[in-house]
Formats: C-alpha cells, sequence, structure tokens
C-alpha cells in the first residue's frame, strides 16, 4: 500500500501501534501520504503536544524491536484458525439470548470466508448428511482446525471426549420443530405421562412432608432451579443450588436451516462439572450433595426407553 502513495496523492495510510505492538493506552500512531501540502493542513488541526514523551520512547523501542512484526504475523495466522473454529461451532451449538440453550435465538453462519481469497471455508450445509460431514469435520483431529476435545470430565463447559451431538429431526417449520422438541421433554420429564422418575416424584413428597432427604431429583441434570407443583394438595417445592441462583442446562438444542424448506434440530450434550466442588443443592430446606453422575438421563431422553423417542434420529458424536 505505501508504494501507491506517489500514485495516489489523495492516499492517506493511518498507522497505529495499538495492534501490532500491543500499546493501546499511549495512544501513539502516524500518518503517511505524498502530498506535503495536505499532511500539514492535516497537522494544523491537531493538538500541539499530541503524542507525549514516553509515547516517542516507547514507540522508537517498538519500531528496533527486530522480528516482533512477523513474529506477530505468525501468531495471527496461527490464531485465525482457533477463531474460525470458534465461529463454526456457534454456527453449529450457539444462539443469542438467555434462552439459546433451549434452542431460541439460533444462531446460523451461512458462509466464512478469509479476507481476499475466492473460495469460503466454509458454506452451511444443505442437507442432513451434509450437516453430519460438516460437524465431524470441525472436531477432526487431523483436519484443519485440530480441536483436541478434553480427555474425562472438563471443570466448565467445554468439548470433551464424553459430548454427544445428534441430529434429532428435520421439518419445514422451524419453530414446531423446536416446539416438538420441547413437548417430548415434558412428556419425558412428567411422571403423569411417561411414569418416569417415580422416585423423584417420592423424593419432593418427603421433603414437602418435613422428611429427611439425602438427595436430589435425577431431573436435576436438565438444569437448575425448577419448581415442583402438586395441583391436588397445592404444595410445591423448589430445587436449586444453595450458593448460586441457577445451573444451566448441560444439553444445548439448535436449529439449523439447510436450505430454503428445511430446518434440522441439532442437540449437544456437553457434560462438565455440574456444580463447584462441595456445593449442595437444596431440595426445598434440605441441603444434599450434588450427585450428578454419567448423564444417563439426559442420554436417555435423547434414546428414548422401548422405544425410539425421535424416529429419524442422525448420532453423529
Amino acid at each position: 500500500m505505501i508504494s501507491r502513495l506517489k500514485r495516489y496523492p489523495c492516499l492517506l495510510i493511518l498507522r497505529a501501534f495499538t495492534k501490532m505492538y500491543a500499546m493501546a493506552g499511549l495512544r501513539l500512531g502516524y500518518l503517511l501520504a505524498s502530498d506535503s501540502n495536505l499532511l500539514e493542513r492535516i497537522a494544523g488541526f491537531g493538538a500541539t503536544w499530541s503524542v507525549s514523551g514516553p509515547a516517542q520512547t516507547a514507540g522508537l523501542a517498538a519500531l528496533r524491536e527486530e522480528g516482533w512484526a512477523e513474529k506477530t504475523r505468525a501468531m495471527i495466522r496461527e490464531e485465525r484458525a482457533f477463531l474460525e473454529a470458534a465461529l463454526l461451532a456457534m454456527g453449529f451449538f450457539g444462539g443469542l439470548g438467555s434462552r439459546s440453550r433451549k434452542g431460541y435465538g439460533s444462531f446460523n453462519l451461512k458462509k466464512l470466508t478469509r479476507g481476499d481469497e475466492t473460495d469460503p471455508v466454509f458454506i452451511s450445509p444443505s442437507d442432513k448428511d451434509g450437516l453430519k460431514r460438516a460437524i465431524l469435520n470441525l472436531f477432526d483431529p487431523d483436519g484443519r482446525y485440530k480441536i483436541l476435545r478434553y480427555d474425562g470430565l472438563p471443570p466448565y463447559t467445554a468439548f470433551s471426549k464424553m459430548m454427544r451431538i445428534d441430529i434429532l429431526d428435520t421439518s419445514d417449520e422451524p419453530l414446531r420443530l423446536l416446539n416438538s422438541i420441547g413437548d417430548k421433554m415434558m412428556e419425558y420429564r412428567s411422571y403423569r405421562k411417561e411414569k418416569n422418575f417415580l422416585d423423584d416424584y417420592k423424593l419432593i413428597r418427603d421433603a414437602l412432608a418435613g422428611n429427611v432427604i439425602y438427595n436430589h431429583p435425577k431431573r436435576s441434570i436438565f438444569g437448575l432451579p425448577h419448581n415442583y407443583y402438586f395441583s391436588s394438595t397445592k404444595e410445591s417445592a423448589k430445587v436449586k443450588p444453595k450458593d448460586h441462583e441457577r445451573r444451566a442446562s448441560p444439553l444445548f438444542i439448535h436449529i439449523q436451516r439447510m436450505n430454503e424448506s428445511q430446518f434440522a434440530a441439532i442437540t449437544a450434550i456437553i457434560p462438565a462439572d455440574f456444580l463447584p466442588h462441595g456445593e449442595k443443592i437444596m431440595v426445598g430446606d434440605s441441603p444434599v450433595d450434588a450427585d450428578v453422575n454419567g448423564y444417563k438421563v439426559l442420554h436417555e431422553f435423547i434414546d428414548g426407553r422401548d422405544t425410539p423417542r425421535f424416529a429419524s434420529l442422525v448420532r453423529v458424536i
């Protein structure tokens, strides 16, 4: 770009030490132009002491640092792959808003292109097979991004070898697709509908009766807090972390647009330590140890019990 200054008298190149030299606080930069009269006119609008002495000293020292600029460019090239991977993961599993884990506000990435390159790095898949391949490519240890999944249970929400990703179903109506998953989840969690979680039902009854409680409902894995209400007696109980207000669900739901008329529902079970070490779960007024193990409840929701819950389910990871 600098080589074009003489050819284009009106070309201005503004450079700063903010990014390349990580010196944002010093407010140091410079302007290049081939028209000296234009530079004098611009300088006339600036403050008399626009650059401090320490800033000038630091700037000169930075320019004398041989190899720094090339090292920085090499680091940026390396980090660019991590940024691309994060954008792709956001496009497959992420969303915007407080209910994004439930699929509302699902964020879709349509296309990703590097700088001036003509060939996109990524184009949104147009069918279920392509969607599966794209997700597998993201996590291919020998692929472009070389994502190393955490070995064991992560201390925080992170991709690990314990995670699971599925494509549950497709539909031409995204909201209907999302609501159908919510309906199936409510049926699964409901004692009345599928007769699941009888132990949870008895546990809350005992808590309301004032009996000593030693464990928490298995349904806690869907996220806390949640409430229990018995319409027959008008009684209710709340289950929540003792020292924290909430624990978001490790089950992520995402709606992916594949083409003009088809949408897919992606689910990701991303296990991690459910609560900080030593944290208790309050079942009504009773504190109990947090004992969430195996994430079996979430897998059973995806797979179904005696019959498949989602007839067209495709297991990805």
